[in-house]
C-alpha cells in the first residue's frame, strides 16, 4: 500500500519536521511512504496512491489518483476540497477539526479577555512605566465577565463543542446553535432553524465557529446582528465567508456615506480572526474599528500542530488498515 504526503508548503509552521515520516515508516513498516518533494514527482506518485495525506484534494489531482481511496486533509476546513465527485465515489475525506480546535479556543478566550478586560491598555501602560490603576477603575463599566454571560455558539464541530466545555467551566450559559438540531453537551440549550429569532436576542456574545458551505455563506448579515442584544459582541473564528463584513461594519457602527465611525453602534464590539478576503484589504473599515481585535487567520498556529496532526493521521492510518471506520470523516454532501 502507498501513502503520498504531499505537505510542505513553505512556511515552517505548516511544514512538518522530517522526524514525523520517520516515525510514521517505523511505525507501520508494511506501508510504502513517499514524501513528496517535487511537484513531478508528485504527480507521478499519486497515480500510485492508495492514501494522501496533504492540504488540499484537487481536481486535478483526484482523476490522477485512480487508486484513491482515503485523502486526509491537515486543515479543518475544507470547502476547496469537497469536490462534487466525492459524493458518488469511494474516496472517503478526513479533515483535522480535533487537531486545531485546543489551540483555535485557547487563542480565542485570549483575544476575548483581551477586548473584556481591556488588555491592551494595560500593556501600553507598562511600556510607559505607567501605574494606571485610576483609570482602569474609571472604565469598571466597561470591562465583561465570561462568567455569567450568555453565550450564543454556532457550529458544534469541534471547535465549538471544545468552546462550550471551557465556557462551561468558566460559568457562562451557553446557547448553541446547529444544523441538526441535536442537544448539545454541557448544558447547553440547542437552537435550530426559525429558533434563531429566539436565541440571538438573548446573547451577550456570538461566537461564530460555522464551517464554509453554500448554505453558510454570508450567514451573518444585518438581520441577525440586528437581532443580536444591542450592547453585543461578535466572534468569528470559522470561516470568513460566512460573516457580511460590511453589514458587520455598520453594526458596529460604521457610516459609509461619511466614511466615521458613529460614537455607538448596534454592537459593542467584534473578536475577528478569518476574513472573507485574506489578508484583509487596507481599506477595510473593519482596521480603524473602535472596540475590534483583529488576528491575521492564526488562531491555528501551535508548536504543536505537527505532533497531532500526525498523531491523528497514525490513529487513522491504523483503522484504515484494519478496515475500521476514519475519525474525522467529512460528510461529502453536507460539505463538513
Amino acid at each position: 500500500m502507498l501513502v503520498v504526503a504531499n505537505l510542505d508548503v513553505g512556511p515552517p509552521a505548516w511544514s512538518p519536521p522530517p522526524q514525523a515520516l520517520a516515525e510514521l515508516r517505523d511505525s507501520f513498516p508494511q506501508v510504502e511512504f513517499h514524501w513528496n518533494q517535487q511537484r513531478r514527482d508528485y504527480f507521478r506518485r499519486v497515480a500510485e496512491a492508495d492514501v494522501i495525506w496533504g492540504w488540499q484534494l484537487t481536481r486535478d489531482i483526484y482523476r490522477l489518483a485512480a487508486r484513491l481511496r482515503w485523502f486526509h486533509s491537515c486543515a479543518a476546513g475544507v470547502a476547496s476540497s469537497v469536490l462534487p465527485e466525492l459524493a458518488s465515489s469511494q474516496v472517503v475525506l478526513t479533515n483535522s477539526s480535533s487537531v486545531n480546535a485546543p489551540v483555535v479556543v485557547e487563542h480565542l478566550l485570549g483575544l476575548l479577555l483581551s477586548l473584556f478586560r481591556r488588555l491592551a491598555k494595560l500593556t501600553e501602560n507598562q511600556r510607559q512605566h505607567y501605574w494606571g490603576r485610576s483609570e482602569y477603575w474609571d472604565h469598571w463599566e466597561k470591562l465583561r465577565d465570561l462568567c455569567g454571560m450568555t453565550v450564543g455558539v454556532f457550529g458544534y464541530g469541534a471547535i465549538g463543542s471544545r468552546l462550550c466545555s471551557a465556557l462551561s467551566a468558566l460559568g457562562s450559559r451557553l446557547l448553541v446553535y446547529r444544523r441538526s438540531g441535536e442537544p448539545a453537551e454541557y448544558g447547553a440549550e440547542t437552537f435550530t432553524g426559525s429558533g434563531l429569532a429566539t436565541m440571538l436576542p438573548q446573547c451577550s456574545l456570538v461566537v461564530n465557529a460555522l464551517p464554509a458551505t453554500s448554505e453558510t455563506r454570508g450567514f451573518f448579515d444585518a438581520d441577525k446582528f440586528r437581532l443580536m442584544q444591542r450592547g453585543a459582541v461578535y466572534a468569528s473564528i470559522g470561516r470568513g465567508s460566512t460573516t457580511d463584513e460590511a453589514a458587520l461594519a455598520r453594526a458596529l457602527g460604521y457610516n459609509g456615506r461619511t466614511g466615521l465611525w458613529e460614537d455607538e453602534g448596534w454592537l459593542a464590539g467584534a473578536v475577528l480572526d478569518v476574513f472573507a478576503q485574506e489578508p484583509l484589504p487596507a481599506d477595510s473599515p473593519l482596521w480603524k474599528a473602535p472596540q475590534v481585535v483583529i488576528s491575521p487567520h492564526v488562531a491555528a498556529v501551535s508548536p504543536n500542530f505537527w505532533r497531532r496532526q500526525t498523531a491523528l493521521f497514525a490513529r487513522n492510518l491504523r483503522h484504515f488498515l484494519n478496515g475500521e471506520a476514519l475519525e474525522e470523516v467529512v460528510d461529502p454532501v453536507a460539505g463538513y
